[in-house]
């Protein structure tokens, strides 16, 4: 009886053991995704730490809840029951939407607009990364999560500038294009912004040609319109239309005006790129204006030369460029406000300096002259 007693006692045990282990809940790897989010913090109960280059973080569904942060400030607070069976976390998961395709609110625009903006390359196309910098410098205390409507315009700005002050804040449209873009890539249906307002990759001011050649960057698939016109051209899906033709014939030394919009397939359309391009036909005017090829001037003089020269573009606004080369060429300067080459520091008797002067106009226009500067 007592046999039966110690061996039933052991089988309670060892059941009882075997019920712990396997009610253990394991560890899972999620994904970030606005593109790939990497250097983003997370915390899951005693789990934390910076997602991957691919967006992957690790969690367990024991936690109550997932955070995500920047520094000192928190993106959204997940709570557990909402993660997807597919363990993707998109910034509508992440706050909490109820379908993947509900982009066009507070919450989203908020994330997508920082992260994008953040972004260590501008380019959230190839991935969003955030630098340890980045997260270093974040230390302001907002007590709302950025996904919250309470959040404003301002705290985003201030976010950004804190962070990097050579980053700006994007547009809600463009964060959004590209978020929306993300998810249609992954068989998400959603398109409920307008394509963003295209920009330039090679910014043409002035030109020499009849045919002008540009590079137009905007939301993927959509049609190119040049003044109302549709182009028969597309926006690759890279995001970009290279060695784009404009048409700077028929005219000579003044300015011809170009409207570029991008039309997607629901017939939203972007806001208008206003191009401004001067067609410059002439060479640089007033060559005989450079310093003689041997200048002299008395120690401790800083002044050179007044470089005279003028240009038909200048007499519509436009600057010309000034460029020092040759071995001395750091010893130097030129104010570009009016052409004065001069010393950086008071000169010296007894040397020469060797530099070659080049003068261009936006249209590529110029000249050039090698001189000798003696100090007497």
């Amino acid at each position: 009886m007592i046999k039966y007693i110690f061996i039933s006692l052991i089988l309670v045990l060892f059941i009882s053991c075997g019920s712990n282990t396997s009610t253990s809940s394991p560890n899972y790897t999620g994904y970030l995704v606005d593109s790939r989010v990497s250097g983003v913090e997370y915390t899951c109960n005693n789990i934390s730490g910076i997602t991957k280059e691919d967006g992957s973080f690790t969690f367990n569904y024991s936690c109550d809840e997932i955070t995500f942060k920047l520094g000192n400030i928190i993106l959204a607070n997940m709570k557990i029951s909402s993660v997807k069976t597919d363990n993707i976390f998109y910034i509508t998961d992440i706050t909490q939407r109820s379908n993947r395709n509900d982009t066009n609110n507070i919450p989203v625009k908020n994330i997508t607009r920082l992260l994008q903006s953040l972004d260590d390359d501008n380019d959230p196309r190839n991935g969003i990364n955030i630098t340890q910098n980045i997260r270093d410098n974040i230390v302001t205390n907002i007590p709302y999560e950025i996904g919250s409507d309470k959040i404003n315009e301002q705290d985003l700005q201030n976010i950004v500038k804190e962070a990097d002050p050579s980053k700006t804040l994007i547009s809600d449209t463009k964060a959004l294009v590209h978020f929306e873009q993300v998810l249609r890539d992954n068989n998400i249906y959603v398109d409920t912004v307008p394509p963003f307002k295209p920009y330039l990759s090679n910014n043409i001011i002035s030109t020499p040609s009849d045919i002008t050649i540009i590079d137009i960057n905007g939301e993927q698939n959509t049609k190119i319109y040049l003044n109302g016109i549709y182009t028969n051209k597309d926006i690759n899906k890279d995001g970009i239309y290279n060695d784009f033709e404009l048409d700077t014939s028929h005219i000579k030394n003044t300015f011809k005006e170009f409207n570029l919009t991008l039309v997607d397939d629901t017939n939203k359309t972007s806001e208008i790129l206003k191009l401004r391009i001067f067609k410059d036909t002439d060479d640089i005017g007033n060559k005989d204006k450079l310093p003689a090829s041997n200048t002299t001037i008395n120690s401790p003089e800083q002044f050179i030369y007044d470089i005279d020269i003028t240009d038909n573009s200048t007499s519509y606004g436009l600057d010309l460029v000034y460029k020092i080369e040759g071995d001395d060429k750091d010893l130097f300067e030129i104010d570009t406000t009016n052409g004065y080459l001069s010393f950086k520091n008071p000169s010296i008797a007894g040397n020469t300096y060797n530099i070659k002067l080049t003068v261009s106009d936006l249209a590529y226009h110029s000249v050039s002259k090698d001189i000798n500067i003696t100090v007497n």
